[in-house]
């Protein structure tokens, strides 16, 4: 269920440290993940060890696993999960250069799509990010999630501020 014939979606090992410390040092990806320190390796490391558990956690990380070679080009996360409520976010990034605009990213999403669908039972997956993000913002709409929302001048940039655009696709 977690895979097609080019990726697959798996939950991250203790061996993808070097890959998370890669991609989540990648100073280019820091504005959309509002990250302002780097993450050591042990932290990273302790991440990869623990129990990850959506349900108790309310997130979870899937690594984006290219098939045909076996090694991790992107990550796609669920998280604010309401059990409840029935939805959840998502984030997707596509950090191997060499896989970019390759339709992974698209994939995935449709991968996960169906996954929060059938298995999670949930109602709707939702989405923000920087107004000027024009690939994510294609990306999202390309598997129907909709405009609902957006905050004014909510992210502080290098060139001055940026609005943030709201996404919401209802899955029933």
């Amino acid at each position: 269920m977690l895979e097609n014939d080019r990726i697959k979606l798996r939950g991250v090992e203790p061996e993808d440290v070097d890959y998370l410390f890669m991609a989540e040092n990648d100073t280019s990806l820091w504005q959309v993940s509002e990250t302002l320190i780097p993450f050591t390796r042990h932290t990273l490391q302790k991440y990869a060890e623990s129990v990850h558990d959506l349900h108790s956690q309310g997130q979870y990380r899937f690594i984006i696993e290219h098939i045909r070679t076996g090694t991790p080009v992107g990550m796609i996360d669920l998280f604010d999960y309401n059990q409840i409520h029935r939805r959840a976010g998502v984030g997707i990034v596509v950090s191997d250069k060499e896989f970019l605009n390759k339709g992974i990213a698209k994939d995935s999403l449709l991968i996960l799509l169906k996954y929060a669908k059938s298995v999670l039972k949930l109602n709707q997956l939702y989405c923000s990010m920087h107004a000027s993000n024009q690939i994510s913002l294609e990306l999202f709409e390309s598997v129907g999630f909709s405009r609902v929302g957006e905050r004014k001048e909510w992210f502080k940039t290098d060139s001055g501020w940026e609005s943030e655009l709201l996404y919401q696709l209802l899955l029933t």
